[in-house]
């Protein structure tokens, strides 16, 4: 005998039908919405970081005019670096911080360190060769060491009169 199906059945199942449908459409426009929300924080994050690149270059120029030929690291510096401003600055409602900082690039690593520090980021045979300079490396700049290979060619290192 074939059972016709309850009223009640087809009602739930409907009930379901309607519920994953209403479900998958509340889920597409939360996630539109919040595409839409994450989309105008950026296009805002984008202006307040051109206005802070604006004004960064202005206290830039001024401390190279004024501080950048003068200033000298002690030799007990924990980095070589100069912090050029570090202030907060509102745009828009919202608080930025501004820190500027300029990097001795003659007083990073020691040249004397090849073997610590820096050999881990030199190429191959690049820190051998300095090693080989010696006290020599020390006292030149770090340009001058091709010529301590004494005219050969040393791995990692342009040979003399070659940029």
């Amino acid at each position: 005998m074939i059972r016709m199906p309850s009223q009640r059945g087809i009602a739930l199942l409907l009930v379901l039908v309607a519920l994953v449908l209403s479900v998958t459409a509340a889920a597409g426009l939360a996630r539109v919405a919040a595409t839409a929300r994450q989309r105008c924080e950026t296009a805002t994050s984008q202006q307040h970081t051109g206005r802070l690149l604006e004004a960064s270059e202005a206290p830039i120029l001024d401390w190279l005019h004024r501080h950048a030929g003068r200033l000298v690291l002690p030799s007990d510096a924990g980095s070589p670096r100069f912090v050029v401003l570090d202030d907060d600055i509102e745009l828009g409602g919202v608080t930025c911080r501004l820190t500027i900082t300029a990097f001795d690039q003659c007083g990073m690593v020691p040249g004397t360190e090849a073997v610590g520090r820096l050999a881990s980021f030199l190429p191959n045979g690049v820190h051998e060769a300095a090693r080989r300079c010696g006290p020599r490396l020390a006292r030149s700049s770090g340009s001058r060491c091709a010529g301590c290979s004494r005219g050969k060619p040393r791995p990692g290192l342009p040979a003399r009169g070659r940029s």
